[in-house]
């Protein structure tokens, strides 16, 4: 644990490593000939496979381990339709007595399980091959039973919330509710928002409508748009699409993210009319929700959902305020690192650190994962990420048809799977850690929680991933004695603040204006999104970079806009995060015990109370504050570790002119893949 104590790297401890210089680039020329600096070429494995058959076995998960085959899967599809009708035996019945109340919950419990591990089953054998029809069909048929599962058992809150609470009280004092009690205890806490029977049902039936206008963006930006080609870095011809604008905004060719970001911004610009239509039917038809279920606004709503004061958001939204210094302060050092005269928007996601001199093939990160894991959170934790490995529980690499990105999901009574793309980068590395918090976090809710406590409330989900994934940067950078592998570390980590917490917080001020806007009538429109979401990006980001008009509809390629108040849950997870990794770096005996007892909890009690279990209280101002602190020190240290490396010259665009027209061609930077994804 005494490494971890010294990697909070203040100022201090950078100014002091340039002291090191000379030995430093001794021991990085020694490194680059040596085994652990591995060439491309020396990995066994393909950065894409054409065929999903060609990729080893032992990288690709194991869909058999939820249903042996699709003759499984109808039968389970039979048995939970043959169940959707029966749950309606118990309408009208929950006050008489204490069993017909658990009966009626078990039955719902287990009609959602079922339905659940239905939808999984068929979704993990589209999200690794788009083209298999019989995985689509699966998907349509899971969909269509889950929303007549939700509609079947619409009426059991608005039973429990009817009874008198005298009533209810007695029921709760029956041995055989115990497992209930905090489901109940929830029905009471938020009975004036439930509607009756009749009216649960209209709202149950609306949410497939709800969907609609998320649908038709998808199907819009997906299928019906001829997306433009612009020329790359080598000559060839590259197609601008929001899939690939990612790689596009990353490449150290200047001229080539410029017109690809023009390409891009003219295509949403052309069709932004029917876009913010549909964004804008999004929200209005949250705001008629939150009217329906007697919520003053549909942040309210939102929060009440997680049992949340409304004073928690406030405080990232003055923390971030309050030291827009530190923000405009990284703005000032990215321009200074590329060089450039004028700083765009078209420079806001390209890395500072190319690192694409080394490669980290899959097995060699996974041993050095397993060692952090090891050290770190002990054997309880490594434990579970070693036996998902051998039981082919993740599938690494990407292949022709899979979906981009990496994520962790689980249905009820089966392990969790791990979806990655593996690239070979360090964010790579990184992203591998903070999806094994997920399947860990997941894997010791299941062991300990019934169905009905098994998943933690969105406010929590990400903060074991973010705790692991900080504490795993921390863990390398002090392991490297390179300068260049330490910066890129550093950039890592740097951007996981920003992209996690900083743009997060931007996100929600931008849904908090558009949802005043639909609830007190005023017009949504591209115009006054767009002018909305524009002045914010000018006020976080600072003068020392240029926005210009078409920035102003970026906001459209934030898919995120369609959940409904989900934004700010990645900025409360990472300042949970970041308080419980600050607990493992002062070397605190006890949190590791604490941290795994959170990760225990689910949704067993409300999660503020699950994070105070690891010991972070979060309607503390001063948890959310000391992420900005941490933001500004690490920006600090990025810098001095960039001058290490720089020798004066900007990393990037080195020999580039001031405007960097048409730096020199370079292969194209693969992604620093985060948990999200940055859309400015």
């Amino acid at each position: 644990m005494s490494a971890l104590k010294a990697q909070g790297l203040p100022p201090a401890a950078a100014r002091a490593r340039l002291a090191r210089l000379p030995a430093l680039l001794v021991a990085a020329l020694a490194l680059l000939c040596t085994p652990r600096i591995r060439a491309a070429v020396e990995c066994a494995e393909d950065l894409i496979y054409e065929s999903r058959d060609d990729v080893p076995l032992r990288f690709r998960w194991d869909p058999a381990d939820v249903f042996q085959d699709k003759e499984e899967f109808d039968v389970a599809v039979a048995a939970a339709e043959a169940a959707i009708p029966e749950i309606g035996a118990w309408k009208g019945r929950l006050g008489s007595s204490t069993e017909d109340l658990v009966s009626a919950l078990n039955a719902s419990y287990e009609l959602s399980r079922s339905v659940g591990e239905i939808y999984f089953f068929a979704k993990i054998q589209l999200d690794v091959n788009s083209t298999d029809p019989g995985a689509a069909a699966m998907v349509g048929v899971a969909s269509s039973l889950a929303a007549r599962a939700d509609e079947a058992s619409s009426f059991v809150g608005p039973e429990i919330a009817a009874l008198p609470r005298a009533r209810l009280d007695a029921l709760l004092e029956e041995p055989s509710m115990a497992p209930y009690r905090h489901v109940i205890e929830n029905v009471n806490r938020t009975k004036a928002h439930i509607r009756s029977p009749e009216v649960e049902l209209v709202l149950a039936g609306a949410s497939q409508l709800a969907r609609g206008p998320q649908d038709i963006s998808n199907h819009l930006l997906n299928s019906d748009i001829v997306w433009p080609t612009v020329v790359g870095t080598n000559g060839e011809d590259v197609q601008v699409t929001p899939a690939t604008y990612g790689r596009i905004s990353r490449s150290p060719d200047r001229e080539f993210r410029r017109v690809g970001r023009a390409a891009l911004l003219r295509t949403y610009e052309a069709f932004g009319n029917t876009l913010s239509a549909s964004l804008a039917t999004h929200v209005q038809g949250q705001a008629w929700v939150s009217r329906v279920t007697r919520y003053n606004s549909s942040l309210e709503r939102a929060l009440d959902g997680a049992n949340v004061p409304v004073r928690v958001v406030r405080s990232l939204v003055d923390a971030v305020h309050g030291n827009f210094g530190a923000v405009h302060n990284y703005t000032a050092l990215r321009k200074r690192a590329l060089g450039v005269e004028t700083l765009y928007a078209h420079d806001s996601a390209v890395d500072l650190v190319p690192n694409d001199d080394k490669r980290y093939c899959f097995e060699d990160a996974w041993t050095m994962a397993m060692a952090f894991w090891r050290e770190v959170f002990g054997e309880e934790y490594a434990s579970v990420a070693e036996t998902a490995f051998a039981n082919r529980w993740i599938d690494v690499f990407p292949n022709t048809g899979k979906r981009g990105g990496a994520y962790a999901w689980v249905a009820y009574g089966n392990h969790p799977y791990m979806l990655l793309n593996w690239a070979g980068t360090f964010g790579d590395v990184a992203t591998l850690v903070h999806e094994m918090g997920h399947v860990v976090h997941m894997n010791l809710t299941h062991t300990n929680q019934p169905f009905h406590y098994s998943s933690p409330s969105v406010f929590v989900q990400e903060v074991a991933s973010v705790t692991s994934e900080n504490l795993f940067i921390d863990w390398a950078i002090g392991r490297s004695e390179d300068p260049k592998e330490r910066a890129v570390m550093l950039n890592a980590a740097v951007r996981l603040a920003e992209g996690a917490f900083i743009t997060q917080t931007l996100f929600h001020e931008f849904e908090e204006a558009i949802y005043s806007d639909a609830e007190n009538g005023r017009p949504l429109t591209k115009e006054t999104m767009g002018a909305a979401f524009l002045d914010l990006i000018t006020a976080y980001y600072g003068p020392d970079i240029t926005f210009n008009a078409s920035d102003s509809v970026t906001f459209l390629r934030v898919p995120h806009f369609y959940f409904n108040y989900y934004v700010w849950v990645y900025a409360t997870s990472y300042a949970a995060g970041e308080a419980i990794a600050s607990r493992f770096r002062s070397g605190d005996q006890g949190v590791v015990d604490d941290f795994l007892s959170m990760l225990k909890l689910g949704s067993s009690v409300y999660p503020l109370d699950v994070v105070r279990a690891a010991g972070v209280d979060l309607l503390d101002p001063s948890v959310v504050g000391a992420v900005m602190s941490r933001f500004q020190n690490l920006t600090e240290s990025l810098e001095m570790e960039l001058d290490m490396v720089s020798d004066g010259k900007s990393v990037v665009t080195a020999g580039a002119d001031a405007e960097g027209t048409a730096s020199m061609a370079v292969p194209l930077l693969l992604l620093l893949a985060l948990p999200f994804i940055t859309y400015l």
